[in-house]
């Protein structure tokens, strides 16, 4: 969670899956996890990704804080793999910023607009980390308590 003046300005999710709990890949998209051929790494599902436009002082930064902090976590971890359901607008984004995604099946219209369901290698997110100048300062706050907190 990231806020500013103590107002929550953006948030990022990341649940480790534990091979039995339903995530909304599953719900939304039929995709059963376990069926993946990827189902023996650990499976990281990054969701709830969200940034105030009127209160955030940092603009796109902030989302690269965000996702940085939440790949970061991830990447701690050997043979993980992330996925996710992506807004097409921000998959655009976020391949444009290097982070390597393929897409696990078709997208559908949720909350207005199309989602599609995505998977990262931890070696792929570790590309964006490796070439994400804000990772020093991120990786401290990782270590710390995950959670960020700007002009407190």
């Amino acid at each position: 969670m990231a806020t500013c003046n103590k107002k929550t300005i953006g948030s990022v999710k990341i649940t480790l899956w534990d091979g039995q709990t339903t995530l909304p890949m599953e719900k939304l998209f039929g995709i059963q996890c376990k069926d993946l051929p990827f189902a023996d790494k650990l499976i990281w599902q990054v969701g709830r990704l969200a940034i105030s436009k009127s209160e955030n002082p940092i603009g796109i930064n902030l989302l690269k804080q965000l996702l940085t902090l939440a790949i970061y976590r991830i990447c701690q971890h050997p043979e993980s793999v992330m996925i996710a359901e992506c807004d097409k607008k921000l998959l655009r984004g976020l391949n444009l910023m290097g982070i390597k995604t393929e897409v696990l099946g078709p997208g559908i219209e949720y909350l207005g607009s199309e989602t599609i369901p995505v998977y990262a290698t931890d070696e792929w997110l570790k590309v964006f980390l490796q070439n994400n100048a804000c990772v020093e300062e991120v990786s401290k706050m990782a270590k710390q308590s995950l959670s960020m907190h700007l002009f407190s």
